[in-house]
């Protein structure tokens, strides 16, 4: 399967980034950067485990994940009515999410996965975790220096990589 493959691949990237930073006589920065890059391409590899668990898990249901409910203005009241021109007639109308709409986000698709028993509290933990690792490649919503990358931090976003892969091979038969 083509999932497969691709996570292999970023483990491959993973495992170059961790020899760089290995390597002998390296300043703390670059060994810092290196292990960033490592910890964004695990943080990757993470959400996308997470995405292909939600997807086994809807398959049945188009990939629906939730539903929301909206307005749908059908008439807007004249003025002259209530002397205010901000009141509508509506009907308000249920919408199917499915896991590709715009708006499902990495914490939206962990949500699910706790919300339906797929994973415990303790795993949802851990992948809250790794969005918020994940979502520090958005350099405008930093408010610190995002340095000081350590092997710990490596092997904290790794965490779920374990309990994911179980999950997903048990509901994919490989």
């Amino acid at each position: 399967m083509i999932f497969w493959d691709n996570v292999k691949i970023r483990i491959a990237a993973v495992a170059v980034q961790l020899d760089h930073a290995k390597e002998k006589g390296i300043s703390n920065v670059a060994k810092s950067a290196y292990l960033r890059a490592a910890t964004i391409l695990i943080c990757t590899i993470v959400e996308g485990m997470v995405y292909q668990l939600v997807k086994e898990h809807t398959k049945s249901q188009s990939n629906k994940i939730t539903t929301i409910e909206e307005l749908k203005k059908l008439h807007q009241i004249p003025k002259t009515i209530f002397k205010r021109g901000d009141i509508f007639m509506c009907e308000r109308i249920e919408k199917d999410v499915c896991i590709d709409d715009d708006g499902v986000s990495f914490a939206k698709l962990n949500s699910f996965l706790k919300k339906n028993k797929i994973i415990s509290a303790t795993e949802f933990r851990k992948l809250d975790y790794v969005r918020k690792e994940r979502n520090k490649l958005h350099l405008q919503g930093l408010s610190i220096r995002d340095t000081g990358y350590t092997m710990h931090k490596v092997r904290k976003v790794s965490e779920p990589t374990d309990f994911l892969s179980k999950k997903l091979q048990s509901v994919m038969g490989k």
